[in-house]
């Protein structure tokens, strides 16, 4: 048996929120992990004890864990009207010698960009937001954003933030709102990737788009955000290149 130990906080601290404690037995879909999870939260502080009879890679855990605090934090948020964040910081299991902090980064993507020159790279983007047609371009950062932040719906948010690329074409390029061939051309054009990457960020983004529930291996997750991040999109008009690393932990 091993006995995992995770800590974390819900946001933002200064709403209290009533005390809360939930016990669940469950069945982790991606890995077939059996487990049991003890949740309290006390004080907008987290703690969590999870028991599973196979050792469990720290970051998966994490995302469970996660999901399972959001998941109240939701129902409770539905009920009084409100918004809360879970943020799990830290996994600790003494049987295995585990003790992790985790951090915000999703290496994928991190490591892509790593020594760029932050000022100069904002200073090209900034323009780019500003206008009717920046608001596309912000979307698109917000979905990208919201992917690394949430596995489970990677397919939803990476595609819809492609197709925010896509409008910004049309509006920038001055394209026929109802020629979808050619806005889609126009965009693999300009990211210099071919169809097979929009098309695969399509596929994988159906179920969810029409409230599938749909598990994303990690391997694929790592995939689908990777082949999304066309980062130089918001740098020069569109995009310059699609670029694809790694792994998303």
């Amino acid at each position: 048996m091993y006995r995992y130990f995770l800590d974390g906080e819900v946001h933002p601290e200064r709403a209290q929120i009533p005390d809360r404690r939930i016990s669940a037995r469950f069945t982790h879909a991606a890995s077939g992990v059996d487990a049991k999870a003890d949740v309290r939260i006390l004080l907008n502080q987290v703690a969590v004890w999870v028991e599973t009879e196979v050792e469990w890679n720290a970051l998966d855990l994490r995302n469970v864990v996660k999901y399972l605090v959001q998941l109240e934090m939701d129902m409770v948020g539905y009920v009084l009207g409100h918004t809360y964040d879970v943020e799990i910081r830290r996994a600790t299991c003494s049987e295995i010698g585990v003790d992790v902090v985790f951090g915000i980064d999703v290496p994928c993507i991190s490591e892509l960009h790593r020594g760029v020159d932050l000022d100069a790279r904002i200073a090209t983007m900034r323009p780019k937001l500003q206008g009717e047609s920046g608001v596309f371009i912000h979307r698109c950062l917000r979905d990208l954003i919201t992917a690394m932040k949430e596995p489970d719906d990677v397919a939803f948010h990476c595609y819809r933030a492609v197709e925010s690329l896509r409008q910004h074409c049309i509006a920038t390029r001055i394209l026929d709102p109802k020629d979808k061939a050619t806005q889609w051309k126009t965009l693999r054009d300009i990211a210099g990737c071919d169809e097979s990457a929009t098309r695969s960020l399509e596929k994988a983004a159906q179920a969810p788009r029409h409230g599938e529930a749909e598990v994303v291996p990690e391997v694929d997750a790592v995939k689908l955000l990777t082949t999304a991040w066309l980062s130089r999109t918001a740098t020069s008009s569109t995009a310059e290149s699609c670029e694809s690393l790694g792994r998303w932990r």
